[in-house]
């Protein structure tokens, strides 16, 4: 349990918006305290993608992420890492890395520094 007087208040507003090319969009937005989360959803015949913002468990930095499913179960992603600047603002860095998992679970993983990994 969380008390209350730490986190703030919660507010959550989606927004549904249907474009001309009968595509369906979502947008997310989340405010917990004085923390504003925002995640997009669009939805295209059997194509799923979406941009979200996350902690990355491994370094604990905040990551702007770019995720998409294709009909033949291979999800890519592709991850972002943010820093913050002197104003408490977060900005994007250069580093990306980018990952292919594949319908046979193989996960093919393009790392910033130009090596590739897989698992």
């Amino acid at each position: 349990d969380i008390d209350y007087k730490i986190a703030g208040g919660t507010h959550q507003k989606i927004k549904m918006l249907y474009p001309s090319d009968n595509s369906l969009i979502l947008c997310f937005k989340e405010e917990i305290g004085s923390k504003l989360i925002s995640r997009f959803k669009v939805i295209k015949e059997s194509l799923l993608f979406g941009i979200r913002q996350t902690p990355n468990q491994q370094s604990k930095q905040l990551m702007n992420e770019l995720w998409i499913y294709l009909q033949n179960q291979t999800k890519i992603l592709a991850e972002f890492p943010l820093k913050s600047n002197s104003e408490n603002e977060f900005v994007q860095e250069e580093k990306m890395q980018f990952s292919v998992t594949l319908a046979n679970g193989l996960i093919v993983k393009f790392l910033h520094s130009g090596g590739i990994m897989q698992s």
